[in-house]
């Protein structure tokens, strides 16, 4: 950044009004269209609990920039302030603004520490997913789905779940697939109990190894771990192309030609199930779902993610009062001081 060196402050701690340096990560990039029919864009940043609302207008310097590199998970060093608008919110107003890049790092620059994101333990996770693998019954669905976690374990314990939307730091990836496996099995024993014609219909071993694969697409939809610096990891050209369920397919069928023990009807209902867990086309989803295992899926992987965007914007949204700003992703504003404790279940399962 230029015009000098300047101290850089935490946004978090930068009084209404007041200029300074510092850093930010834009967690939201949506494009509108001014009434008088011009492009702009509409950022959200946040760092250490503060968020900020910032318009990047089609004359702007950055506009271009912003329009073609800048993403959601993407980290910046912002030179400008804050002020809170008594109608939007906290507005931020830039005269200077950059990616940041590794030399910000003698200035201060800690994504984690800035980030406030949560320590994930992606070792002992992943050792969970591993052991919830081989507890698949059926050989071939064991074999492929442990195999295909372990060839590319390096990756995923490094891995967000997604950009700018729910589980986005690092091994998020494995915390939201350990939690949508565990749902899958907890509700598959639940409607073999409730239902009795699910005991025949809807295939455990399939729903879990559905579960534990779902998302990994993600491997191929990312640029090489070693290009990843302080941004986030980008989508390579399959990635942009392809997409993550296409390519999650294209693994389960290159593994399954080298799993002798899995039958071709198997490998063809995991298949379905991960190009149709999303079940909505708007959300992705290429087919409908077709089998029951895929619609347990899709309720598992649409709570974890709904869940945690759910705590995560009730504990860092600003202001005071009973309710928070609104959520650009999930689009409302919610209820997070209800004036009531929560009272813990003395004997938790």
């Amino acid at each position: 950044m230029s015009s000098g060196p300047r101290d850089i402050a935490e946004l978090a701690k930068l009084p209404p009004g007041q200029p300074g340096d510092f850093f930010a990560m834009v967690v939201h990039k949506e494009a509108g269209i001014t009434r008088e029919g011009k492009p702009f864009f509409n950022l959200r940043l946040e760092a250490g609990g503060r968020s900020v609302a910032m318009a990047v207008w089609h004359d702007s310097p950055w506009h271009a920039t912003c329009r073609d590199t800048w993403q959601p998970g993407q980290w910046f060093k912002v030179r400008g302030l804050w002020r809170e608008h008594p109608k939007y919110g906290p507005k931020l107003e830039a005269s200077l603004i950059r990616p940041a890049c590794e030399s910000d790092r003698d200035d201060g620059f800690d994504p984690e520490a800035l980030g406030g994101k949560p320590s994930v333990d992606a070792e002992a996770l992943f050792a969970e997913l591993s052991a919830l693998a081989q507890s698949i019954v059926h050989p071939g669905l064991r074999n492929l789905t442990a195999g295909l976690l372990s060839e590319h374990a390096a990756t995923l314990k490094r891995l967000p779940a997604s950009r700018g939307r729910f589980h986005v730091h690092a091994g998020g990836w494995v915390q939201h697939t350990l939690s949508v496996a565990r749902m899958t099995d907890s509700l598959v024993a639940e409607l073999h109990r409730c239902q009795p014609a699910a005991r025949e219909r809807l295939d455990r071993d399939l729903a879990l190894s559905g579960a534990l694969l779902h998302e990994i697409g993600r491997v191929r939809e990312w640029r090489p771990m070693e290009e990843w610096a302080s941004a986030p990891p980008e989508p390579c050209g399959e990635g942009h192309l392809v997409g993550p369920n296409l390519l999650a397919r294209d693994m389960v069928r290159e593994k399954a030609a080298a799993t002798a023990e899995l039958d071709s009807n198997r490998r063809l209902a995991l298949e379905h199930l991960l190009l149709s867990y999303l079940e909505r086309p708007e959300w992705g989803s290429p087919r409908l779902p077709a089998i029951p295992e895929a619609l347990v899926v899709h309720h598992a992987d649409d709570l974890d993610a709904k869940m945690e965007m759910y705590m995560r914007h009730m504990a860092d949204s600003p202001g005071q009062g009973p309710f928070t700003q609104p959520d650009p992703v999930l689009k409302r504003v919610l209820w997070r001081d209800r004036e009531f404790p929560i009272v813990q279940d003395q004997n938790p399962v």
